[in-house]
């Protein structure tokens, strides 16, 4: 069976689907958010991501700003560089340097975990523990961005 492209993205032919495989974008810069589109096998009322970190480097940590339901096997999230994290490029020399602790380049990739709950409608922040698939990412630090 012969896998088709489409713009240079390879394709993954399955039984009679095909699945496009690629990466969602990331934004590294402080202040700059970042979207993804979680797809989860259970069924969820009250979705929030309550964390997203990279597996690949534990320093690279988000902080989830906005989970809204798009259906109940789908939630749109919106997140940004914890603000706790070291910045990307170097600003400080001599001893301020050590406290400001950098990459040494920025990384290009990772693979992000997700913790997603179907939290309670009391809106305590608590609930079950959806099962959401790692997500890969391709990281930019773009200060232009909106």
């Amino acid at each position: 069976m012969r896998l088709a492209t489409h713009h240079s993205i390879p394709m993954k032919a399955t039984m009679t689907k095909l699945k496009t495989i690629g990466h969602q974008c990331i934004n590294l810069h402080p202040g700059k958010s970042s979207h993804l589109l979680l797809i989860h096998k259970t069924s969820v009322n009250n979705p929030l991501v309550t964390q997203v970190k990279d597996l690949f480097d534990d320093t690279i940590v988000f902080d989830p700003v906005e989970t809204v339901k798009v259906n109940p096997h789908r939630a749109f999230v919106r997140i940004e560089r914890a603000a706790t994290m070291a910045p990307v490029a170097a600003t400080a020399r001599g001893r301020r340097a050590a406290a400001t602790a950098t990459f040494a380049t920025i990384p290009t990739d990772g693979l992000l975990s997700i913790t997603l709950i179907d939290e309670t409608t009391s809106g305590s922040g608590t609930g079950p523990e959806v099962d959401v698939g790692d997500v890969p990412v391709d990281y930019i630090d773009d200060p232009a961005a909106p």
